[in-house]
């Protein structure tokens, strides 16, 4: 199992900042962190150049379906009265 995204940022934050890393792989930093936040979606072309720019340690399915179970809506809790 690879590592999130968010992680991979925070553990190389002295090597690279947010924007280097965003800049790497074409995209802007507000995106780059709205899928690492897992509220965006990536396309496969972007997760699969994260993956290579991470050198694996971020996996490019792991990406997406971390992103596809924060998107999906919650259901409100019903309570009993």
């Amino acid at each position: 199992m690879g590592m999130m995204l968010r992680e991979y940022l925070w553990k190389n934050r002295w090597r690279f900042n947010r924007k280097e890393f965003a800049e790497r792989v074409g995209v802007i930093p507000t995106y780059l962190s709205s899928v690492a936040h897992g509220s965006t979606r990536p396309s496969i072309s972007l997760a699969k150049r994260i993956e290579e720019a991470t050198q694996g340690e971020v996996v490019w399915h792991e990406l997406m379906e971390f992103c596809e179970e924060n998107r999906k809506p919650r259901s409100k809790e019903k309570s009993s009265v």
